[in-house]
């Protein structure tokens, strides 16, 4: 035996690792893309309700906005006009402030919803690392 393959060399290179075989790694990898899957999954569908919730409140803003125009143009005095435009902008600033709010709480649910099968598998791959620890100082 040269010097670099005798016991002692081989001692210096354990890890408290196992080492994986290719199924092992593979079996891993198809854990951890199912995992990424549901995460993207989640992602993907957050996405679309912002996108629909937001044309929901363009629709909606849209329809107010024309409703103040005609209210302008058919007011009968300055004052009207005034008041319409005064109530207008008041709901405009109340409307967006809600709008943003949602939009918020609804990214941080999604952010939630897509960051829960990292956090399982990290949980998962912790465990595992523990049971090969805990297998490697009972072998020691």
């Amino acid at each position: 035996m040269s010097k670099s393959t005798t016991p002692d060399a081989f001692a210096l290179m354990k890890t408290p690792f196992a080492m994986f075989d290719p199924a092992d790694a593979a079996a891993a990898g198809t854990r951890n893309a199912d995992f990424a899957a549901r995460a993207a999954h989640a992602c993907f569908s957050g996405a679309a309700q912002m996108n629909w919730e937001m044309f929901d409140f363009m629709s909606r803003r849209v329809r107010k906005d024309i409703a103040c125009a005609q209210s302008m143009m058919t007011a009968g005095s300055g004052q009207t006009a005034y008041e319409t435009q005064t109530t207008f902008v008041q709901e405009a600033i109340r409307d967006y402030v809600d709008q943003a709010s949602k939009m918020f709480e609804l990214a941080t649910d999604i952010a939630n919803s897509a960051i829960a099968p990292a956090q399982a598998r990290a949980s998962e791959v912790i465990e595992e690392v523990d049971e090969i620890v805990e297998e490697a100082d009972k072998a020691a």
